[in-house]
């Protein structure tokens, strides 16, 4: 009965050991098959969204943008202590994505003798590059009116002659031009001041 017992055991060890053997070898056919799968997940990767392939932390980060017009131009300027870069690509095209923090833009209009100034401040957004575009959830939205040279940095936001709270704020620059657009506008209007 022992003698039986030992020759069971050898051929039930014998028979699981090809079955493992069978089930755990790697063939050719598995090789090409592991191949064609990466190949896939690769071309993915390389059409789908934003692959962050770079990242930067930047500090006081200023951008300074110039539109020509006519006999003038309009610019903006955007600044932020703190922001994180992203270098990606999508559908094989290089994208930059920078996520600011405690944002301030001006966006200055040369009038006759006047300065028209709209500052936009958030506490966080995100700058779009090339395509030139900046989003944000919520902000806040000053106009003013100055002389022709006065410098517009850090304007008393107690001269805007005009303010709003928005939603889901963007502005896109295109074609020499900037398109504002936002939801959930609410505006103050103040008449009494002096421009």
């Amino acid at each position: 009965m022992r003698k039986h017992i030992i020759i069971f055991s050898l051929i039930s060890s014998v028979f699981f050991i090809i079955i493992f053997i069978f089930f755990t070898s790697v063939n050719d056919n598995d090789y090409k098959n592991y191949e064609k799968t990466i190949n896939k997940k690769n071309k993915l990767e390389a059409s789908s969204n934003i692959i962050e392939n770079t990242y930067q932390k930047r500090v006081d980060v200023e951008k300074n943008i110039w539109i020509p017009k006519k006999n003038d131009r309009t610019v903006i300027k955007m600044t932020s202590p703190f922001s994180e870069l992203y270098l990606g690509n999508r559908k094989n095209k290089i994208e930059l994505i920078e996520k600011l923090k405690d944002i301030k833009c001006y966006v200055q209009e040369n009038t006759n003798d006047n300065s028209q100034v709209k500052l936009f401040t958030s506490e966080e957004g995100i700058y779009f590059f090339p395509k030139h575009q900046f989003s944000s959830d919520k902000i806040k939205i000053y106009f003013f009116s100055l002389k022709q040279n006065e410098p517009f940095n850090d304007i008393p936001l107690s001269r805007a002659f005009f303010n709003a709270d928005a939603k889901d704020f963007s502005f896109l620059i295109s074609q020499n031009q900037y398109y504002m657009n936002a939801k959930s506008f609410k505006a103050n209007l103040h008449s009494s001041k002096e421009l």
